[in-house]
């Protein structure tokens, strides 16, 4: 009886928990019988030579072991069935409860052959995996990159993970890692995260954070991986690769105003760019950085232009009164990454469209300002009525 587990090719698999069998030969359990304990296959080195099952024929093995029963006669039915693992406090547990999902049948029957009668079960762990490649000139200081694994609602996805360096493919340390609250989790080059217990089925992206001094080549897209699901029978690995750069570009953010009325051609409009690196502290022209963050006003037909952006940089424009108070706001690559020796024009465009015109051919109000203008002339008819009957009566 061979336990074998499935890991993705090059890494070390893990030391796997202990699966409990039972086997049967016609019909009853092969109770109280030794048998011998190898490494890998009836080949391998031998582990246990006196080993035996209980009474109900029950026995346990480790991924990569075998299970060698001798003077068994040919020709006769045998069954071997993977159990549920018993904890010590005599709880049944199943294997997949520990990450250990099942591949193919729990079970293998039949009759024994000569020379060997083989019954393989194999288990399996890992779900997906991410790596962290550095291309061009080293920096002095290994460098971090951060990771967010959500689903594709982008809701933060709580995984558990073994860490590996990619290149001698050997754990670094002993116990698993776990992502943040938000799916965060950080890899430095040449490392690899393979994300264990994630059922199939499930649905996940991963993408990076840009960082300053890095463009990331692979994926090409900001968005990383997205859309993607855990699947049972193969294990996918991301490959995240980016290249040391200084270069920089620019984006412009351009505010345009629709209306006839002056008020809104002089008013200020409140704008706030965020880039995806929250350790970027400085100052680029007229434009302040604080952790990531810079904020500035423009009105009708001005236009920003911030010089000096790390290329690759993923960055979101706002506008505070953007669809508000009776403005429709078309805008256009308020998102995106900045451009290598290029610049990338934000524009938000307000069209005024709740006036309302008088027959006169004034310039109109706000219908906002209209309607409380009419619930106060409505408020004053009301107590001037009230003041007269009370005079009436008095």
């Amino acid at each position: 009886v061979h336990k074998s587990t499935s890991f993705p090719t090059g890494f070390t698999p893990p030391e796997t928990p202990s699966f409990t069998f039972q086997v049967k030969v016609e019909g009853k359990p092969l109770a109280n019988v030794q048998y011998q304990l190898f490494s890998d296959g009836s080949g391998g080195t031998i582990l246990e030579g006196d080993a035996a099952t209980d009474g109900e024929g029950r026995f346990t093995l480790k991924g990569g072991q075998t299970a060698s029963f001798p003077d068994i006669p040919v020709g006769v039915d045998y069954v071997v069935e993977e159990l549920l693992d018993v904890t010590a406090a005599g709880e049944a547990e199943s294997p997949d409860a520990q990450g250990w999902r099942m591949t193919g049948a729990a079970g293998d029957k039949g009759a024994t052959i000569a020379p060997r009668t083989i019954a393989s079960f194999t288990n399996d762990i890992a779900s997906f995996a991410v790596s962290k490649k550095l291309e061009g000139e080293a920096p002095a200081e290994t460098p971090t990159f951060t990771y967010f694994l959500t689903d594709h609602a982008g809701t933060g996805i709580v995984a558990e993970y073994y860490l590996y360096d990619s290149v001698k493919g050997t754990m670094i340390g002993d116990d698993t890692h776990t992502t943040a609250a938000d799916g965060s989790f950080t890899l430095q080059p040449d490392q690899t995260a393979v994300f264990v217990g994630v059922d199939p089925g499930t649905p996940y992206s991963v993408r990076e954070q840009s960082q300053k001094g890095f463009v990331q080549t692979l994926p090409e897209t900001p968005a990383g991986y997205a859309g993607m699901t855990v699947r049972g029978d193969t294990v996918e690995t991301w490959p995240f690769v980016n290249t040391t750069s200084e270069a920089t570009g620019s984006l412009s953010v351009t505010k345009t105003v629709k209306s006839s009325h002056s008020e809104d051609m002089n008013k200020d409009f409140n704008f706030t760019v965020r880039l995806e690196d929250t350790e970027f502290n400085e100052t680029l022209g007229d434009v302040q950085f604080d952790n990531g963050v810079a904020k500035f006003q423009l009105k009708h037909g001005d236009t920003k232009i911030i010089e000096g952006l790390p290329a690759g940089m993923a960055y979101q424009v706002t506008e505070d009164e953007a669809n508000q108070n009776g403005y429709t706001t078309t805008i256009t690559n308020d998102v995106g990454t900045i451009p290598e020796d290029n610049t990338v024009a934000a524009t938000f465009v307000n069209q005024v469209t709740d006036y309302i015109v008088p027959l006169t051919g004034g310039p109109g109000v706000h219908a906002a300002w209209a309607s409380l203008a009419a619930i106060a002339v409505g408020c004053a008819v009301l107590l001037a009525v009230r003041a007269k009957t009370r005079r009436k009566q008095g």
